[in-house]
């Protein structure tokens, strides 16, 4: 009788453990975006609670000799605020080669805004979810 209960007992943990994983909110920043202006693709990733975006492909656009030549770091320790919006982070600016302060925004399942500001004024890039 003993051995029955320990048995339930595990199939309701497991069933637990089911449910939560099921029902589990996929974070919508992580994965592979691509920048159909600049011909970028960057995997977004989560590293303790930071998200830090590397360049997978630079594609063949003039102007992206810089982003090429390896693994670069263009997006760096950005901070959930709500489901949409990431905040206090760095993007890099290849064509001026520095990494500005910056906020992400979700827009559309498949679509977000990276806006950066330099000397004041903002510049935005748009991402399409691969």
């Amino acid at each position: 009788m003993n051995g029955s209960i320990k048995l339930s007992s595990s199939w309701i943990f497991l069933g637990a453990i089911f449910l939560c994983s099921f029902f589990a909110k996929e974070e919508p920043l992580l994965g592979k975006w691509r920048n159909k202006r600049y011909g970028v693709e960057v995997v977004i990733y989560k590293k303790k609670e930071l998200y830090y975006g590397l360049v997978t492909d630079a594609g063949n656009k003039k102007g992206n000799e810089k982003i090429k030549k390896s693994p670069l770091q263009v997006l760096k320790e950005f901070k959930k605020i709500s489901d949409s919006t990431y905040c206090c982070g760095k993007i890099f600016l290849p064509k001026i080669g520095v990494h500005v302060p910056a906020t992400i925004r979700i827009t559309g399942p498949n679509n977000l805004v990276a806006e950066g500001y330099v000397m004041g004024l903002k510049t935005s890039t748009y991402w399409t979810k691969l």
